[in-house]
């Protein structure tokens, strides 16, 4: 087990090899009742089950992991690896990632460590976000179905009435960038890999 502490959130980590050699079998999610037996500093935001596995083993097990629908992939920048998951936590919190090894650990074991490291302030930065995000969403619906209504009357004022609706979408817009400016530290955040 690994803790690091962070400005904003805390990482546990556990490093165990696999019992049956298949991905999330068993799932990560019996680590829950230890980890919750852990103080915890705030809420949790975001467990990975991360998994590697070499490239012709885990091809099998590509489709077992993620909902199609929304599985993302990425490669690594030299091609030795590809990362695999769908982003949705399972019943017990946990994001499936699937680590297809294409000679990429076996060029540098290090690089196992340093990628599990660096996904999880990728997820967690990434939901650190949301809550930042789901403030903002009543303004932005409502500057939003406001605009639509503003050009509509756009297109048949006189005007004076122009005039007066230039100004709303002035103050429109001029709320939209105060609340993108305000939320710039939460949404320009990056994590340093």
């Amino acid at each position: 087990m690994r803790w690091e502490q962070h400005s904003e959130f805390t990482t546990y980590t556990w490093e165990l090899p696999s019992e049956t050699g298949a991905p999330f079998h068993p799932a990560a999610s019996t680590l829950a009742e230890p980890m919750a037996s852990l103080p915890q500093p705030g809420p949790l935001l975001v467990a990975l089950d991360l998994h590697l596995l070499p490239e012709r083993k885990a091809r099998s097990h590509l489709s077992g992991c993620s909902t199609r629908a929304s599985l993302a992939v990425a490669e690594n920048s030299d091609g030795l690896a590809l990362f695999a998951t769908d982003f949705q936590a399972d019943p017990a919190g946990f994001v499936r990632v699937l680590v297809l090894d294409r000679a990429w650990v076996r060029n540098a074991p290090a690089r196992w460590s340093s990628a599990s490291s660096n996904w999880r302030p990728i997820a967690t930065l990434a939901l650190l976000g949301l809550p930042e995000a789901q403030r903002l969403l009543p303004s932005i619906n409502r500057i939003e179905s406001r605009l639509a209504e503003v050009t509509d009357e756009m297109l048949n004022a006189d005007l004076v009435d122009n005039h007066r609706l230039l100004n709303e979408l002035t103050a429109l817009a001029a709320e939209l960038e105060a609340g993108a400016a305000a939320s710039l530290f939460r949404f320009g955040a990056r994590p340093r890999l």
